[in-house]
């Protein structure tokens, strides 16, 4: 089969469309053949070999999370899915693997793709979608009539969450850049504020919950339009000692990221506040939870560009210039 792998860690340069052999099927996987695949600043990450400290992989390394298709195979141990079924979800994140015509992926990480979105909408949906419900839901624990505040609105977790969190009943801020503002107040962001305002955080204080998905120093500032007793969670930058532990890191590696994610910490200490730093832990039941949203809800991904596989750099050129208004899909038809 046809895989974009890479057999060293560096730039796009190191990536290349290539025949490799088709992917294992264990009892319990079923072979999704990949319609649509997105990409996510981890693939940018992992291919540079800057998450090694977290997660490591054997190469050839075929990079990917993302992916909507259909189920060519099933292994021994799968009863509740059929060849041909549509489906969408996140792959392993230790084995990766989606941005290839066929991939291996432990069944009870999908669900049936919504009828009403398309292989690209879906593919657009899997990792950003199952993000922002484990932020709002699991880490914040948002409810209804709460004041939040979404850094980075205009972003695909950021998007996802302003439209999850208004559905909850929670009254939603957000900051984007000028350009995106009116795009963000579309989404269901009741103030839109501009990112680069001085004033932005005394205009959006007092919040109950912040979700940070840009990362410092935007994150330290942030704390200063929580209430006392709010709580702040981020996906971005440094993790805390706590998630890189829950990530597999040892005792020393644990201590090494908490002192350096000290001054979040202390910002939480003089705001009275909680903080916490989450990874994704892609499950089935999420990604259901998250296609329920898109029917009954609307839930709907931005996408940037879709682009053919065979134009894979031009893709990860867009993902990493920093300014893509959405997840950037790559397509194999």
């Amino acid at each position: 089969m046809l895989a974009i792998a890479q057999d060293r860690h560096g730039g796009v340069d190191r990536l290349s469309l290539r025949e490799l052999p088709e992917p294992v099927c264990r009892p319990e996987d079923v072979i999704v053949a990949v319609e649509v695949a997105a990409l996510n600043p981890s693939d940018w990450n992992i291919r540079q070999g800057r998450a090694r400290v977290l997660t490591s992989h054997a190469f050839p390394l075929v990079l990917g999370s993302d992916v909507s298709g259909r189920i060519a195979e099933l292994g021994s141990a799968v009863s509740d899915w059929q060849v041909g079924d549509e489906v969408f979800g996140v792959s392993d994140p230790r084995r990766l693997g989606t941005l290839a015509q066929r991939v291996a992926i432990d069944a009870r990480r999908l669900a049936r793709k919504p009828r009403a979105l398309s292989h690209s909408e879906a593919a657009a949906l899997p990792v950003v979608g199952q993000t922002a419900w484990c932020g709002l839901f699991e880490q914040l624990r948002v409810r209804a009539g709460e004041r939040l505040l979404v850094l980075g609105g205009s972003g695909g977790v950021g998007a996802a969450a302003i439209q999850l969190a208004r559905a909850a009943g929670a009254s939603v801020l957000a900051t984007a850049g000028a350009r995106n503002l009116e795009r963000v107040a579309k989404l269901g962001a009741e103030t839109a504020l501009d990112y680069r305002d001085p004033l932005r955080f005394q205009r959006a204080a007092p919040v109950d919950a912040v979700f940070d998905t840009v990362g410092a120093p935007e994150r330290l500032r942030a704390f200063a339009a929580l209430r006392p007793g709010g709580r702040l969670v981020s996906i971005a930058g440094i993790p805390t000692g706590d998630a890189a532990a829950q990530h597999g890191v040892g005792r020393v590696g644990r201590a090494l990221f908490e002192l350096a994610s000290a001054r979040e910490h202390l910002a939480a200490w003089r705001a009275g506040a909680r903080y916490a730093y989450f990874f994704l832990d892609a499950t089935g039941q999420r990604m259901r939870e998250v296609a329920a949203a898109c029917e009954t809800q609307g839930l709907r991904a931005p996408i940037d560009c879709e682009l053919s596989f065979r134009d894979f750099r031009r893709g990860f050129e867009r993902l990493e210039s920093g300014h893509p208004d959405g997840k950037v899909l790559l397509r194999w038809s």
